[in-house]
């Protein structure tokens, strides 16, 4: 596999193993939404090369079904970087399971940008320098309550540079353009993502590259379809922890071989290839 920099994107699919009481789900079980019920069993945490044409698994991790995405998601990044040094993760996406400031601090840390939508119930407690008014997105806004406009990532002195809507030429007028800043280059302000990972993200929350990155986050829902409606993976009758393990591995090592044929199919022609050791077998 031919990956340098890498777009990562996770995903988590139970696996539902029996129904238990609602005492016993309490301690071990975890709700299932899209079954719309609690479930006791496993949950596979995938990471998917998410600009790949392919929708490559490139690491998994199979653990108990209460485990919550947030801390899965830890875990699985810490060790899928350790275990492929040779790759340079560039951006991680992920649902709103994952908006949580542990996430965004080993992102930051793996100096990995986060494109993480913000949960709805999650929009209070910031950490940023109060006197400094943002919208929900981490977007200063001017005095004249607009949203400011970004204008890069200062990698020398790790902040986030914003200028003037009207200088911009993103707002018609503005009532305060003779007293906010006697700059011709307009008022401009810095956010440092080292004040709120969560807000300030180097990739603006909202902006068209932000949304451009997210919408690639579908390509681990087909991931998981090839394994559990291609490949039968929900149709296996297991209980053990390791043979549900073993199954899903041989799943995603199929993935890769349907991408390997795909891809050098029209070069060495495999089925031809197939064939022929067939034929000489016999």
């Amino acid at each position: 596999m031919a990956l340098k920099n890498v777009l990562v994107n996770p995903r988590v699919s139970t696996i539902v193993l029996a129904q238990e009481d609602s005492q016993t789900l309490m301690l071990h079980g975890a709700f299932d939404s899209y079954r719309e019920r609690y479930v006791y069993g496993h949950s596979i945490y995938e990471i998917t090369a998410a600009d790949s044409p392919y929708d490559l698994p490139i690491f998994f991790k199979l653990a108990a079904a209460q485990r919550h995405d947030s801390v899965l998601s830890v875990i699985t990044l810490d060790e899928a970087i350790k275990f492929y040094p040779e790759f340079s993760f560039s951006n991680f996406t992920g649902d709103t399971a994952h908006d949580a400031y542990a996430v965004y601090s080993l992102l930051h840390h793996f100096n990995i940008d986060a494109i993480i939508p913000i949960k709805e119930n999650n929009k209070g407690n910031p950490k940023h320098p109060a006197a400094l008014t943002l919208t929900q997105e981490g977007i200063p806004v001017c005095i004249g309550e607009f949203p400011m406009i970004n204008s890069g990532f200062c990698k020398d002195r790790c902040r986030i540079k914003w200028r003037c809507p009207l200088i911009a030429g993103k707002i018609p007028a503005c009532a305060h353009a003779s007293t906010c800043s006697q700059s011709p280059y307009g008022r401009v302000i810095y956010t440092k993502p080292s004040w709120d990972f969560r807000l300030f993200t180097r990739i603006p929350r909202g902006s068209p590259l932000w949304k451009t990155i997210l919408a690639k986050r579908t390509s681990s829902e087909r991931s998981f379809k090839r394994k559990k409606i291609d490949y039968k993976l929900e149709n296996a009758r297991v209980r053990s922890r390791s043979y549900w393990f073993i199954r899903s591995m041989l799943t995603a090592m199929c993935q890769h071989v349907d991408a390997w044929y795909s891809e050098f199919d029209s070069v060495i022609q495999i089925k031809k290839l197939i064939y022929s050791w067939r034929d000489t077998a016999t």
